[in-house]
């Protein structure tokens, strides 16, 4: 099933539209909600080694989308034929980053990336 249609049928999204095509990126709106998507075949499984502090597995979301006006932050993670939805309150992975300082520059694309722990994400899948 392709990721915009996944998202329709769990968010109950009204549409989707992809943001970004390189990365899998998507925005999508159910009733009064914005949401961002991250369609992503990787998380950060070792928090530890980057933040001197085990936070287990951790879902990536640049900094910049933070800043902007979307409710909630969902990851579509697709890994061995199996995908899993986490979402969280885009004020939250905001919050957690600042005050848990889990967020890195990338070099490779020089972007700023703020880390929250799946643990703590709600997972929809």
């Amino acid at each position: 099933m392709e990721v915009a249609e996944l998202v329709k049928r769990v968010l109950g999204a009204s549409a989707v539209k992809q943001y970004d095509k390189h990365h899998g990126h998507f925005i999508a709106t159910a009733s009064s909600y914005k949401y961002y998507v991250i369609h992503t075949t990787a998380t950060l499984r070792n928090s530890k080694s980057v933040f001197k502090r085990d936070y287990g597995e951790m879902l990536g979301v640049r900094s910049s989308i933070l800043t902007q006006d979307f409710d909630y932050i969902v990851w579509v993670i697709e890994r061995n034929n199996c995908i899993s939805i986490y979402m969280e309150r885009s004020y939250r992975v905001n919050s957690f980053c600042l005050e848990n300082q889990t967020v890195y520059r990338n070099k490779a694309t020089g972007e700023y990336v703020c880390n929250y722990p799946v643990s703590l994400a709600k997972k929809s899948v």
